[in-house]
């Protein structure tokens, strides 16, 4: 009888325990989902051409309905290895209202150069941006390499992607498809 009692109070610690942890993940996936930053910052960016460009202007001054603004570096393996489906994503989606930007963290412009080279005759469109006063720390609220945030035509935050995703899967192609509806 004693065995049956301890076998039980084990099961229901086990039982409370899981209900927990599940609880408490489900808040942690709920959280997750809310991006910190509510709307795109009012900052300006280099072009490697060295103007000056206010990433306003992306949603302003273009028929963009969505601005994604991703973060990396030739310097961070992960961003290098995400590149190319990133890429590969960017031109599948062109002429659909969605703009990307892609802005060089600290970064050479040589070793930048050199990188692209690669991706710019499959999608000459890419745009790329210097962050070398690391802005993205200060206005974005982020410190972490790669990351990607989606803002929609009223500069508002869509969605944001942190650390190195796999671009070429299908979730990502039926996420920017959701978003023309």
């Amino acid at each position: 009888m004693m065995k049956v009692i301890i076998i039980g109070c084990f099961v229901s610690l086990v039982g409370v325990y899981s209900y927990l942890t599940s609880r408490n993940l489900s808040d942690m996936d709920s959280a997750e989902s809310v991006p910190v930053l509510k709307e795109l910052p009012a900052i300006k960016l280099v072009t490697m051409a060295g103007q000056e460009k206010a990433l306003y202007q992306y949603l302003d001054n273009e028929p963009n309905h969505h601005l994604v603004v991703h973060f990396w570096a030739t310097w961070c393996g992960p961003c290098e290895v995400e590149f190319p489906a990133l890429v590969k994503l960017a031109k599948s989606l062109e002429g659909q209202g969605v703009k990307f930007l892609f802005v060089a963290v600290n970064d050479d412009p040589k070793k930048i150069e050199d990188f692209i080279q690669r991706f710019q005759n499959h999608y000459p469109q890419l745009e790329i941006l210097l962050d070398t006063q690391e802005a993205y720390k200060e206005h974005f609220g982020t410190s972490r390499l790669p990351e990607t945030y989606i803002f929609n035509k009223m500069k508002k935050t869509v969605r944001k992607f942190a650390g190195a995703m796999a671009w070429e899967e299908e979730y990502f192609t039926q996420f920017f498809k959701s978003l023309k509806e």
